[in-house]
């Protein structure tokens, strides 16, 4: 399998880059490096090696790509045509990807920045969709030197399964550690003993949760004997989440995309986390993602793979080509 990340070419795109590196080192997988050209005529200049703004965009990429080989992983820089929220999802796609890394403003006009379009290509994605703020702890955690903290956003949705799926998954890179928020608009915790006495460090923990799916027993206990510390809390919406992960410094926030809209909230849960600053980073994960069933499909639009001769690249490019039999198939 591979990792894609959508690359602005820019140093806001840092973060990003570093946090997919890192996954795909512990993971053992391809790392596609993709700048999409969202301009008037981006189809000629993807097509032709010999335009001047194919030359420029070619020489950022292979850059930022001949930086995260030094850790040791495959990456492959690419170009496409067309809009964000449609090319990378199809890119994922047709490289078999498990996962889309994004910085918080893809493609964002400078002085623009929006999160708006990483909705849009979480929306479109049947993958999850990684939104990066901060990789420190990911950095560290695949140093070896930390303990990787995942907060996982649970509901009576089908997608809370492939959230506990998800985060199984990233378990076998490293150890790391999980805080299960049940998000339920009925949430009551229990007051304090004394009124006058201070309130405990951790008032949440220990308190009465509403049982998800019954499947979800399973993948927890699948967790634990996978070495993965779980606490289980409960939480009112998407702020209480929202303020529970800068609370416990969480480095990673899992949510399924189908947790529901309820009266209280004015978005889904997984939209207002793409918003907000969070510490670390967002993963959306679609309902009805399953690793072993992530599938290619057919090479379709225009894509270049991008291989510098300053960096080591050999060959100039391999461009996309018509689909074969096996692609087909």
């Amino acid at each position: 399998m591979s990792i894609v990340c959508g690359t602005t070419l820019g140093p806001d795109n840092q973060q990003a880059n570093q946090a997919a590196a890192a996954l795909a080192l512990l993971l053992g997988d391809e790392l596609h490096l993709v700048h999409v050209i969202d301009e008037l005529g981006a189809e000629l200049v993807v097509a032709d090696e010999h335009n001047p703004l194919f030359e420029s965009h070619g020489r950022r990429i292979c850059g930022e790509a001949a930086g995260l080989r030094r850790l040791g992983i495959r990456v492959a820089p690419e170009l496409a045509a067309g809009a964000w929220h449609v090319e990378l999802p199809r890119i994922a796609a047709l490289h078999h990807a498990r996962l889309i890394v994004l910085a918080p403003h893809p493609g964002a006009v400078s002085g623009r920045p929006s999160c708006r379009l990483a909705v849009r290509i979480a929306r479109a994605a049947s993958i999850p969709i990684l939104l990066i703020h901060d990789a420190d702890g990911l950095l560290r955690w695949a140093r070896g030197d930390y303990l990787l903290r995942v907060m996982v956003a649970l509901g009576r949705s089908p997608g809370s399964r492939a959230a506990l799926g998800w985060l199984a998954e990233l378990q076998r890179g490293r150890p790391c550690e999980a805080l299960l928020a049940h998000v339920s608009s009925n949430e009551c915790q229990e007051s304090p003993s004394d009124g006058g006495a201070e309130a405990p460090a951790h008032p949440y923990r220990g308190t009465r949760r509403e049982a998800p799916l019954d499947a979800l027993d399973a993948l927890r206990d699948d967790l634990r004997r996978l070495g993965v510390s779980i606490t289980e809390t409960r939480v009112k919406d998407a702020r209480a989440v929202e303020e529970l992960a800068r609370q416990e410094a969480i480095d990673l926030v899992v949510v399924p995309s189908d947790l529901p809209r309820e009266r209280p909230w004015s978005t889904r849960v997984w939209r207002s986390l793409f918003r907000a600053p969070l510490p670390g980073g967002v993963v959306c994960v679609p309902p009805d993602y399953v690793p072993s069933k992530v599938h290619r499909v057919r090479r379709t639009g225009v894509l270049a793979r991008v291989a510098c001769r300053h960096t080591g690249g050999g060959r100039r490019r391999s461009r996309a080509v018509p689909p074969r039999a096996a692609d087909a198939a």
